[in-house]
């Protein structure tokens, strides 16, 4: 990566960062892919206009906003490749609950990926952001 992104965590295997660019085909792809896609509630088909607004909203997005829903890469750090994304949301006025969620492409899944990156969020969320609560909700149908 050329420069840093103006969101970046790490963990063992993962950049949580900002979206870039580049990040357009890979985007576009986990999300177009309906196993994924299953229990998200984005619209489908999700085309590369979606993703490039996506992508465009959340590089100019400030990162505390109120309210604002910031999606993050989940970049493997070996390959440098997007693997989904990872986002969350202040939803209080005090500014000290979010809510969390996450995606990853279906070829991460089941290899601890997903649980790494939400540690490493919540860790920022509590211990750098100062949040008292954080909320996900998960579909009963989603095994995963």
């Amino acid at each position: 990566m050329s420069q840093l992104p103006r969101f970046c965590l790490s963990t063992p295997r993962l950049h949580l960062r900002s979206f870039a660019e580049t990040d357009l085909t890979a985007l576009v792809a986990y999300r177009s892919d309906p196993e994924v896609a299953r229990y998200q509630g984005w619209p489908r088909p999700y085309t590369a206009e979606m993703g490039q607004a996506l992508i465009d909203e959340m590089m100019d997005k400030p990162l505390d906003v109120q309210g604002a829903w910031l999606q993050i890469a989940i970049e493997q750090k070996e390959s440098g490749v997007l693997m989904g994304d990872c986002a969350f949301g202040v939803r209080d006025s005090r500014g000290q609950q979010a809510e969390i969620g996450y995606t990853l492409a279906r070829s991460f899944h089941g290899q601890g990926y997903a649980t790494e990156a939400i540690t490493r969020l919540l860790q920022y969320l509590f211990d750098e952001r100062g949040l008292h609560r954080v909320h996900a909700s998960c579909d009963t149908q989603n095994a995963a």
